[in-house]
């Protein structure tokens, strides 16, 4: 498969995904209407939502730019992949340090099995989401493009973490594939990649960590609706950017609704009016 046609099919999935700044507004709208979690948990999203583009120049003191026609082209397309890549780990990072605020607050109990936060996490999961609801639309397609571009790139390592164990069924296997990558970015184990044409592998960098962001985000989800007292609770969004007004004109939905289904967008809506499946 090409470079192309590989970019094409991680388009074509993300047609039925709200865009992922709106994905990410979602989780934080949901911490401050609810008011189940302290602020603090939600602000690291909404500032992830908030982040519209960071500028990279990766040029500007490089001396063999004008070395020749080929330096001139290979720098370009570098620097263009760089700063791609460097917006898409800046969200990673938030969503992931959202991500560690609410286990804190959650304050899950260890697997029996296997010690460490991320353990506890896969099985909350395991043993109190899997077990009552169906998973989130759209996390195992994800989950499966995910394993298929990393084989394809130069993070094949991460395929091994695509396995269940004592803690984990398919629902958290998710987290444990982003927290390798946060593991490499914070312990200095990641390499960023050539620009296609350059290298012997594809720079599938950029979009694995966009699908990363995805399926941590599906992952605290399925931790929240884990943690639902009532699922059938309805919640009152003082405003949203992600969900319509009921014929009321209020922002009213089910908990479990909202946190199910969400990130799905209706076709043939205005894509700043995004609205749930009915």
């Amino acid at each position: 498969m090409s470079y192309k046609l590989i970019l094409d099919k991680i388009e074509c999935r993300e047609e039925f995904l709200i865009s992922l700044k709106y994905h990410i507004r979602g989780i934080a709208e949901y911490f401050y209407t609810t008011k189940q979690m302290e602020v603090e948990v939600g602000n690291w999203f909404w500032m992830a939502s908030s982040i519209d583009q960071i500028f990279f120049d990766g040029i500007r003191y490089d001396s063999a730019f004008e070395m020749c026609s080929s330096a001139h082209e290979y720098e370009i397309d570098k620097n263009n992949l760089h700063e791609k890549l460097i917006n898409e780990l800046t969200l990673f990072l938030y969503v992931y340090s959202g991500f560690e605020s609410l286990l804190n607050k959650l304050n899950l109990k260890n697997c029996e099995f296997r010690k460490g936060k991320i353990n506890s996490a896969t099985f909350f999961i395991k043993e109190n989401f899997s077990i009552k609801y169906n998973t989130i639309p759209k996390y195992k397609e994800s989950l499966s493009l995910l394993r298929e571009l990393v084989n394809k790139s130069a993070l094949s390592d991460f395929e091994k973490y695509f396995c269940l164990d004592e803690c984990t069924d398919v629902n958290g296997v998710g987290i444990k594939v982003v927290y390798k990558l946060r593991n490499c970015l914070v312990h200095g184990d990641y390499s960023f990649p050539e620009p296609n044409e350059w290298f012997h592998s594809f720079p599938l960098e950029p979009e694995i960590t966009k699908l990363c962001t995805r399926i941590l985000l599906f992952s605290i989800q399925m931790l929240l609706i884990a943690d639902c007292e009532n699922p059938n609770n309805i919640i009152e969004l003082s405003n949203s950017e992600v969900i319509e007004r009921n014929n009321e004109g209020e922002f009213m939905i089910g908990e479990y609704d909202f946190l199910n289904y969400y990130h799905i967008k209706r076709m043939n809506k205005s894509k700043n009016q995004i609205s749930l499946f009915q």
